[in-house]
């Protein structure tokens, strides 16, 4: 945290995780959301009742005009690809897409008056990658690309695409992502929030002894690269264990870990793995404090334990399970509570996704109709500065030069302390290990 850590162990931590990364190493269908909706003012499931908020935060934002995209006009086409089966997936990030999509055609004027349409595209296999990339290839109206979150896939996408149209991506999570051709990333994703992870064990905790307990997924596996090279530049002695991606009896990683004597134990996965993690957690009567990510806050998770673990998360965005004054999160969480299957994961790529779609609206929305092309897309997105919706207020891109498609190195830490109280590890501010 920026509080109680130097500046310098923040960036050994960036540069570290680079260093570690370097050695680690279909069906399509075009739709454009839509149905009727009121003022995005409702509660968020799961969440309580929340401040009312105004089409104005996100108007204000992408520089659209109030009220329903022109109907008749023709649509601008966006290719959406996103990992929505196996294990793990996320289909949070697709529902999201389709929730902002509906939102941006009905409330914010769509995309300089026309409406904006997205070309579905799921992966599950690099092979389906590489035909989703090449449908997105062959559609001369796709001028750029939108992506929610993918592990499996990734270096068949971008080989496939090779630079001929711009990519804005939703969460940076393979190597693959760092140094893709003409292709951008607004979060931090994982060199950032699991970076601030390790800084925040080691600087803060004061963590020498720490369990990461892992699935063994492209995702997984590669947060834990990163953590443990983060921990290890810090002089904390590691264990490593990884489990077969889906889970399962938690207990023997966990002790092969050595966590029952560890300062800490930092958790890299998602879905059952997080219940299955917390249910370990409290067989075997863990005492030392878990530290995760974001992805953990499933709702599944909650309904199945009877709340959230009581653990650490860091993430990319702001905690969407607090009320309060930030009008984005406010506005994404009642857009989502109208327009997302119930029990959606808000605080899993869902938020990253929703936030990312705007920022690719504002920029198309400053190019204007008549300019769009994959070449100005580019140059726009390349010289996006600012804050990104839901996200970090310091973009600029080719700022980090181990990662030149991330456009930011900051992340948010959040603690949960039961009952629906949460604590900002860092006071309500971005940590960026790169400061």
């Amino acid at each position: 945290m920026r509080s109680t850590s130097s500046t310098g162990s923040r960036r050994t931590a960036f540069a570290v995780v680079g260093l570690a990364l370097a050695a680690a190493s279909t069906s399509c269908t075009a739709t454009t959301a839509a149905g009727d909706t009121s003022s995005a003012s409702s509660p968020a499931a799961g969440s309580g009742d929340i401040a009312p908020v105004t089409d104005e935060t996100a108007l204000s934002f992408v520089g659209g005009t109030a009220g329903a995209a022109d109907p008749s006009a023709t649509p601008v086409k966006v290719g959406f690809i996103n990992q929505d089966s196996g294990v793990p997936s996320f289909p949070e990030a697709t529902a999201a897409a389709t929730a902002v999509t509906a939102y941006v055609n009905e409330k914010l004027g769509g995309v300089d008056g026309h409406p904006l349409e997205l070309v579905m595209c799921s992966v599950s296999s690099e092979a389906q990658a590489q035909a989703c990339a090449q449908q997105m290839l062959n559609d001369d109206d796709i001028k750029v690309i939108q992506t929610g979150a993918m592990v499996v896939g990734n270096a068949s996408l971008y080989n496939t695409i090779n630079g001929a149209k711009p990519i804005l991506g939703g969460n940076p999570t393979a190597p693959a992502d760092y140094t893709a051709k003409n292709t951008y990333f607004y979060t931090p994703g994982a060199p950032g929030v699991v970076g601030a992870i390790a800084a925040y064990v080691a600087d803060d905790l004061k963590g020498t002894t720490v369990s990461v307990v892992h699935s063994d997924d492209p995702g997984g596996s590669g947060a834990a690269v990163l953590g443990t090279a983060g921990l290890k530049a810090r002089g904390v002695d590691v264990t490593d264990v990884g489990f077969p991606a889906g889970g399962g009896d938690l207990t023997g990683p966990l002790t092969a870990a050595g966590a029952a004597s560890a300062d800490a134990i930092s958790f890299f996965s998602s879905g059952p793995a997080c219940l299955q993690m917390a249910q370990a957690q409290r067989q075997l009567a863990i005492q030392a404090p878990i530290i995760s990510v974001s992805l953990c806050l499933d709702p599944s998770v909650k309904e199945q334990l009877g709340d959230f673990p009581e653990w650490s998360f860091g993430s990319s965005t702001a905690n969407p399970y607090v009320d309060g004054a930030d009008p984005q999160i406010n506005l994404y969480r009642s857009v989502m509570a109208e327009k997302a299957p119930a029990g959606t994961n808000l605080a899993g790529f869902a938020g990253i996704t929703f936030g990312s779609i705007l920022d690719l609206v504002k920029v198309m929305n400053t190019i204007g109709y008549d300019g769009l092309t994959s070449d100005a897309i580019n140059t726009a997105l390349a010289s996006f500065t600012g804050q990104a919706f839901l996200g970090a207020p310091d973009i600029k891109c080719g700022a980090l030069p181990d990662y030149p498609t991330i456009c930011t190195s900051s992340a948010r830490l959040i603690k949960y302390e039961g009952d629906g109280e949460w604590t900002d590890l860092a006071g309500g501010e971005w940590i960026s290990i790169n400061d």
